[in-house]
């Protein structure tokens, strides 16, 4: 920016920023994480007052900077923020900005991102992303929310390098980087993959193969992924990187297994003292190592590691391999991962309550009752003797439980199977109810006496009367089939729904199976001078029956 000159003009192109949260727990936050930024770019950030306004999304480094100058953090400044110039002008009366409310980003979480993303668009080369950067780019979806198929697809948008694997680093992020805050992915793309930056070029690609052998390959580890050895992956030889290939994971696997167990519990434990330790400041003594160095002198690597671990940590430094299990979450967090949560990983065939079966026990069936950093525990209950149970070492091969769809044969317990006898069952017991209501409707129906003064018509089949009819002699009662009373609107009896025998549309058609009730033929009208019948109930043996 000095060396070019400032150009107010191009920083009003792209000023951006949100208003910082009126919420004060996430306002708290965001200070949080610039806070966070400033101390670990000690003495080149401005430091973080507490009261600003605004988040920038574009124009970030240069203000920043010109912060910085402001702050006397830049040296031999001052004759670039002479009176009237550029700069000198930004920090008096600044430029224009375009300020979103705090509330957008509330509804739309990946807004910001994407302003920042394709604000500074103009700032890099058109370079198809590497790994390290599709890594970086999916950890950033992930923390918004996203699902690790909506992250891949917003990934596989900026035409990677890796896009024909890209799913293997969304996998590796999702399984290898530390949880829902991903901390090794900052570890790998800001420091790791620095170093491997000075071994294997910047932007070089690591390749499919390479990828992919370091994501999928199995250790034969029981409960142990290996998390930290897989970050830890760049292998030296002769001054000169190389990538590792299958053979030396095969030769890993088959003949430094111990040693491998004890590198990745190095690893773990060295994990959790650079998060404790003062990395910056470390940098600025080393190269005055020479005047603070011990006259002792360590047998073994692991003496080093335990010395380190008490300091920076105190007497518990070393029992990080004995963290709580990992509350659930979509991101698996392998660091602080229980030996049983990494054994359910493993084995995602295993479930607590499901049903297996192995080899050595023929067609016996077993349930898994427990699975904890030990063992899990199968358990057989034959059908006429006493259960007994399995525990099998988390160090034995769990692959062999095969799961099974057969079931455990048991007798089945008197008071679970008596309560359906027909003489318990409810329902059993109701279904004779309704039939006997059925009869006695019927008893009822027919030795109610015989009505006369009325016939049918046909077609369509309809009533008539025959003679002259006084006002309340004509009754007729209702009959069909009784069912349960499913609350919808029609005639009752008695709480059961009573629903008419089939209609008779021409009496020419009429057959033996064919039942005529005179009731159901009375049809509503919303003629007030035909009506000449009235809907009513009325009570004959008991029963309410319409009428």
């Amino acid at each position: 920016m000095m060396s070019q000159g400032l150009r107010i003009d191009l920083l009003e192109t792209s000023a951006v920023a949100f208003c910082m949260s009126s919420n004060a727990v996430k306002r708290d936050k965001q200070l949080a994480a610039n806070r966070k930024c400033c101390s670990q770019a000690k003495g080149v950030m401005p430091e973080v007052v507490g009261d600003e306004l605004f988040l920038t999304v574009g124009s970030s480094h240069s203000t920043c900077y010109l912060k910085s100058m402001k702050q006397g953090l830049v040296k031999n400044a001052s004759s670039f923020m002479k009176k009237g110039q550029p700069v000198e002008r930004c920090l008096s009366q600044g430029w224009p900005w375009l300020i979103l409310a705090d509330t957008l980003e509330d509804q739309f979480p990946s807004l910001p991102l994407l302003y920042s993303s394709v604000l500074n668009s103009n700032n890099s080369v058109c370079v198809a992303s590497t790994e390290s950067e599709c890594l970086a780019t999916i950890s950033n979806c992930l923390k918004l929310g996203k699902t690790v198929a909506e992250a891949t697809a917003a990934t596989m948008q900026g035409e990677p390098a890796c896009k024909e694997y890209l799913e293997t680093v969304a996998f590796f992020a999702q399984k290898y980087t530390g949880g829902d805050e991903m901390p090794l992915v900052d570890f790998l793309v800001c420091t790791a993959w620095n170093l491997r930056g000075k071994l294997y070029g910047q932007s070089i690609r690591l390749g499919q193969e390479f990828t992919q052998l370091i994501t999928y390959f199995d250790f034969k580890l029981e409960a142990n992924l290996a998390p930290c050895f897989r970050v830890a992956s760049p292998k030296v030889q002769d001054q000169f990187a190389k990538l590792l290939v299958k053979a030396d994971l095969d030769r890993i696997k088959s003949k430094s297994k111990p040693e491998l167990l004890e590198a990745e519990r190095l690893l773990k434990d060295a994990w959790v003292a650079t998060q404790n330790a003062p990395l910056k400041d470390g940098e600025r003594y080393t190269p005055e190592a020479k005047f603070g160095r011990e006259n002792k002198e360590w047998n073994s690597l692991e003496e080093i590691n335990q010395a380190l671990a008490t300091e920076l940590l105190g007497p518990k430094g070393t029992s990080s391999s004995a963290a709580p299990t990992a509350s659930p979450s979509k991101v698996a967090n392998l660091l602080e991962a229980s030996p049983s949560t990494v054994a359910m990983m493993q084995h995602p065939h295993l479930e607590v309550g499901g049903l297996y079966q192995h080899s050595d026990y023929g067609s016996q069936v077993f349930q898994l009752l427990e699975l904890n950093d030990t063992s899990a525990k199968f358990e057989h209950r034959p059908l006429m003797q006493d259960a007994w149970t399995v525990a099998i070492a988390l160090s034995d091969d769990l692959k062999q439980w095969k799961k099974t769809k057969k079931a455990i044969v048991q007798v089945v317990d008197q008071a679970a199977w008596s309560k359906y006898l027909v003489e318990n069952n409810s329902a059993a017991g109701e279904a004779i109810d309704m039939q006997r209501m059925q009869i006695l409707l019927y008893d009822t129906f027919v030795n109610l006496p015989e009505v006369d003064g009325f016939s049918f018509v046909s077609p369509p089949t309809g009533l008539c009367a025959t003679i002259n009819i006084p006002k309340g002699k004509l009754k007729l009662i209702a009959y069909g089939d009784l069912k349960r009373d499913d609350g919808k609107p029609g005639h009752k009896v008695s709480g059961y729904a009573l629903s008419p025998p089939k209609a008779v549309g021409d009496m020419d058609n009429v057959t033996a199976t064919s039942v005529l009730v005179p009731f159901w033929y009375v049809k509503p009208s919303m003629d007030a001078e035909a009506v000449n019948m009235q809907l009513t109930n009325a009570k004959h043996g008991g029963l309410a029956i319409p009428c």
